[in-house]
């Protein structure tokens, strides 16, 4: 738990008439605020697609997109607030376009930690 998120792995499942979409992580807030989290580290043409082409039918819905940097390079049509990873997930840049997401302050000294996706 982090400035009052919690991560819940799988934690939301989204429907678009046929079409069902398990985001890899859910967060939750103390105070109810919800986010979701997709991460793309695998990758071909046709994954891609798909997964873009998913991920167009919830706009409304608070969806945090991390891509591995071999995937941010092939495909330039990534939103410009894309979490961008090498080998391992930052968890202060989760927090901060969690922040962002939630219109709160930036916080740039925030430790450095590191998740490995």
């Amino acid at each position: 738990k982090r400035e009052g998120w919690s991560l819940i792995r799988e934690g939301e499942i989204l429907c678009h008439h046929q079409k069902v979409f398990v985001p890899d992580f859910a967060f939750r807030h103390d105070d109810g605020r919800t986010a979701l989290l997709e991460i793309i580290g695998f990758w071909t043409p046709e994954y891609l697609e798909a997964k873009r082409q998913t991920l167009k039918l919830f706009p409304h819905q608070p969806i945090l997109l991390a891509v591995a940097e071999g995937v941010a390079r092939q495909a330039t049509d990534w939103p410009p607030d894309v979490i961008r990873f090498k080998t391992a997930l930052k968890v202060s840049d989760v927090l901060a376009r969690l922040r962002a997401c939630s219109g709160l302050p930036s916080q740039p000294d925030a430790p450095k930690n590191q998740v490995s996706v």
